[in-house]
């Protein structure tokens, strides 16, 4: 029984933090092109204002592109991010249920990390210049990191 309610609990937290989650997007005005973060607009301002107008056009249509593409990966990265938090904090902690969630995390990393470099490639071809942070895994790199946590 008091499994069940411990997965009943790890469910409904889950449900709540990504209901939470899209609530503050919204709120950040996140509508597929999300820049808020440690440097975010600012930074994404000074770099698109270094592009021509050709150059922005493609730029914005290529992260627009690639938000809509990779929200459902990113959606799935962070359930198993709450997901993996959850079961750190059950009693007893299944080492091995921890370690299947990390790799599946990884996995979606990976798969988000192969589709910045496509965008990062398709710029490049279109004669964009690279965003300085555009490739980190992290921080404020392409939208304030958004989509790559």
């Amino acid at each position: 029984m008091m499994l069940n309610k411990n997965a009943f609990a790890v469910l409904i937290s889950t449900v709540v933090l990504i209901g939470l989650g899209n609530v503050a997007m919204a709120k950040n005005g996140n509508n597929g092109q999300g820049m808020p973060g440690s440097q975010g607009m600012g930074y994404h301002q000074g770099y698109m204002s270094a592009l021509t107008p050709e150059q922005q056009a493609i730029s914005q249509k290529a992260f627009s592109e690639f938000q809509l593409k990779t929200a459902d990966l990113r959606q799935q990265m962070m359930s198993k991010q709450y997901e993996y938090q959850a079961l750190l904090t059950s009693k007893p902690v299944d080492e091995q249920k921890v370690l299947a969630v990390s790799k599946e995390i990884t996995t979606l990393r990976d798969n988000l990390y192969q589709q910045r470099v496509a965008l990062d490639t398709d710029l490049a071809k279109a004669g964009v210049p690279a965003m300085g942070h555009r490739m980190g895994m992290g921080g404020a790199g392409m939208h304030g990191g958004r989509g790559c946590r």
